[in-house]
């Protein structure tokens, strides 16, 4: 009879404990869903901080690589002119100019291209001009030293993106 009566009281003693240990598992399984959760969160906002990040770097950098381009395919004596609004290039076919303005503004910087006949120079307005968006920043500063072309892009964030220009003509 006392055996019937151990094995009465360890079967009731093992279903408490069944019922312990189905609770930490619950509580564990819990835990593992929060913190996948937490993990996931936390990941999928850095990468779309690096994702942003790396946009607006590729959209500066290939505007820069455009302006070196045009730069460089202007090299010649006297086609290019560093302004107070940007840059100035000029190509002269014969009686026609052909005038490229690249200037900053309303956020952006601008190309305009337009052409005008040798003798008659006016003056532009660069407010005017319906220019064409190179890229978005905040800022744009150009600057020549006689050897070498310094142009500094502002990004829409103010970080401050160089591109550095030889000249190859005399």
């Amino acid at each position: 009879m006392t055996d019937g009566i151990r094995t009465f009281t360890k079967r009731r003693h093992d279903r408490a404990g069944s019922r312990a240990d189905s609770v930490f598992v619950l509580i564990l399984v819990c835990a593992f869903a929060i913190c996948s959760l937490f993990v996931i969160l936390f990941g999928a906002q850095v990468y779309n901080g690096v994702r942003s990040r790396s946009e607006e770097n590729h959209t500066v950098r290939t505007g820069l690589a455009y302006l070196r381009t045009k730069l460089q395919s202007y090299d010649e004596q006297g086609a290019v002119h560093v302004t107070a609004d940007g840059l100035l290039l000029i190509t002269d076919y014969d009686f026609v100019m052909l005038d490229t303005y690249i200037y900053f503004r309303d956020g952006a910087i601008r190309e305009y291209a337009g052409m005008r006949f040798v003798g008659f120079e006016e003056e532009v307005d660069l407010d005017s001009l319906p220019g064409d968006i190179i890229l978005p920043a905040s800022g744009f500063d150009a600057v020549f030293d006689g050897s070498v072309y310094w142009l500094t892009v502002y990004g829409l964030d103010g970080t401050a993106y160089d591109c550095i220009v030889a000249r190859r003509s005399s």
